[in-house]
């Protein structure tokens, strides 16, 4: 299988796809596992530099009791709604454990559900720069496939709750605002700010999928994992993108919306984009 895989490497981008999409039925269901792992991990997919592949490696669980209990104490209090308490116990179990995914995933979260409407794009940018972080730990944490699934799926809906609800928040921000009480200049500025706070958050589900696929894609193991929950990333950022951009502001971002409906089309042919697309 070493031999089929370094031959895959050797193929171009371009006649990968070809032989994923187009000559399936000459592969056996491992070698169709290596294939697509190969592809998934392509600058061409990603936009990024592949990671490398990671010797396998006996996963130990080393959190301390200490950094354990703080885990616990952090998700306790956000799901409680104390947003502050839990950023501090973030705090402590970074200074306890300065590579924690969880420690430092869950500060970017509740650090991004505090603050007033105007700093948002901010705080939303924030997240979406501390992604590539996130995801690194995670990468080099050595955990099995099992861990390694269990963490990204949490990351993964945790980033959808977050997302689907600061979008409702943005979209009834506007919608206080446009209506004829306010002057024209007001409900301009809102719209722009609004328009501006919602590209950040597709662009997250963006960023999440094209991680994904850099830095686990390779992983034989983890392919059909990886495949469909950085599809289901592509796929939702352009919902959201479409729920908000009217027809002639879509023409601004249509190049890069068209490069992920591509991308999840080479993975799920049957895809079909919002109308518009």
């Amino acid at each position: 299988m070493n031999e089929f895989r370094a031959e895959m490497a050797g193929l171009s981008t371009e006649d990968l796809i070809l032989v994923y999409t187009d000559q399936k039925n000459l592969y056996s269901e491992d070698e169709l596992l290596v294939i697509e792992s190969e592809l998934l991990s392509r600058t061409e997919i990603t936009g990024k530099k592949p990671y490398p592949l990671k010797p396998k490696t006996v996963f130990k669980a080393a959190s301390s009791n200490k950094v354990a209990n703080l885990l616990r104490a952090i998700r306790r209090t956000g799901e409680d709604g104390d947003y502050r308490e839990a950023v501090m116990y973030c705090r402590q179990a970074i200074a306890a454990d300065p590579n924690s995914w969880e420690a430092i995933f869950y500060l970017a979260y509740y650090d991004t559900l505090q603050g007033s409407f105007s700093d948002l794009h901010d705080r939303v940018e924030k997240m979406y720069h501390k992604i590539h972080t996130i995801l690194h730990l995670v990468w080099e944490s050595d955990m099995d496939a099992a861990a390694t699934k269990s963490a990204l799926r949490e990351i993964d809906v945790k980033l959808r709750v977050l997302t689907d609800g600061l979008y409702h928040y943005c979209a009834a921000k506007h919608n206080q605002y446009n209506n004829p009480l306010h002057t024209t200049a007001v409900r301009t500025l809102v719209y722009q700010e609004t328009q501006l706070q919602i590209s950040n958050l597709y662009s997250i589900a963006f960023e999440f999928g094209d991680c994904l696929c850099q830095m686990f894609g390779n992983r034989v193991e983890l392919a059909p994992f990886i495949r469909d929950t950085a599809c289901a990333a592509w796929s939702y950022g352009i919902e959201m993108q479409s729920r908000w951009v009217n027809g002639f502001e879509k023409m601004y971002v249509a190049e890069l919306i068209q490069q992920y409906i591509e991308k999840i089309k080479i993975f799920k042919p049957d895809y079909l984009p919002p109308r518009g697309y």
